[in-house]
């Protein structure tokens, strides 16, 4: 029986995870609709309403995300509606016979302000602390090292380097394996490979095949619809040589073709970059390159090819 459950807090994924093995992770899209009849849904909506996107990485912005009708919403509010309505939606998928354990995985590279912010926004919501037990807060990056450390061939000395490849951005955490994994200096942002990145390089490629002019169109529905559809081939090609991209713009109907020496093509540059800043990160905090005994990949891109 399920007693715990776990939620990731990503740029572009919210994850609620039950510790049940026979239950499924709860995975939707970072976006939260408001309906004026009915209770919002968090991911991509089934009806329209006023559709808030972008709150994760704006927790702590003093000025609120500007809706469509004008209203103003503090990021940290959108967040927090967002956790609650998806605890609510795993928790009623998930065979829970006691009001579960909550905790949540943030972004390791948040300040301590921007961590408070967070934290006291969720104080506010009773849901958040189910039979009298409040919601915990883990830094992303340590809760990747816990589940490292659980198991196989993790290393038991030396420094292991953490590489969160998410939507938005990289983080790079380097940990102490001889003291528990204890972390060493600070995270380290890198906004410069991304999945957005990534997906938006293919979304240029796409257009360009059909010489259509990127910053021409001006179907945004349509502009957004495609890019998705480009982020789908993407998680495709992790695992298949070549795939398909149904394109539908104004006045073009077909499907473009992509290969995966494509992808690794756009992904190249970025991840050479990267592995420049992971290099700067070890030398500024005094360690040599033989003392790595790990790199870990988590995150969405860590199914790159």
């Amino acid at each position: 029986m399920a007693n715990a459950l776990g939620l990731s807090i990503g740029a572009t994924q919210l994850v609620a995870t039950p510790d049940d093995p026979q239950s499924q992770p709860v995975v939707r899209s970072s976006i939260l609709t408001l309906h004026e009849d009915g209770p919002p849904e968090v991911g991509v909506p089934s009806q329209p309403g006023l559709t808030l996107t972008g709150f994760v990485g704006r927790v702590g912005d003093p000025v609120g995300i500007v809706a469509a009708d004008g209203s103003v919403h503090r990021a940290e509010w959108a967040l927090t509606e967002a956790m609650r309505v998806l605890i609510a939606d795993a928790v009623s998928s998930a065979n829970f016979t006691a009001p579960p354990v909550l905790s949540a995985s943030i972004p390791a590279h948040w300040s301590p302000q921007t961590v408070n912010t967070l934290r006291d926004a969720i104080d506010r919501v009773p849901a958040f602390a189910p039979g009298g037990r409040q919601l915990k807060l883990i830094p992303d990056a340590r809760a990747a090292l816990e589940a490292l450390a659980a198991g196989p061939g993790t290393p038991d000395r030396g420094v292991v380097v953490v590489c969160d490849l998410g939507g938005s951005g990289s983080s790079i955490t380097l940990a102490d394996a001889a003291r528990g994994f204890q972390q060493i200096g600070q995270t380290i942002r890198f906004a410069d490979f991304s999945g957005q990145q990534i997906d938006q390089m293919l979304l240029t490629q796409v257009l360009t095949d059909l010489n259509q002019d990127p910053e021409g169109t001006t179907s945004v529905g349509a502009l957004t619809r495609l890019r998705d559809q480009c982020r789908l081939a993407k998680e495709r090609l992790s695992g298949d040589t070549a795939t398909s991209v149904p394109v539908q713009l104004p006045g073009i109907t077909t499907d473009v073709r992509l290969t995966r020496a494509e992808l690794e093509g756009h992904l190249r540059g970025p991840l050479s970059n990267l592995i420049n800043a992971i290099q700067d990160t070890v030398e500024r905090n005094g360690i040599h390159p033989a003392n790595i005994t790990a790199v870990a990949s988590v995150g969405g891109g860590q199914a790159f090819p």
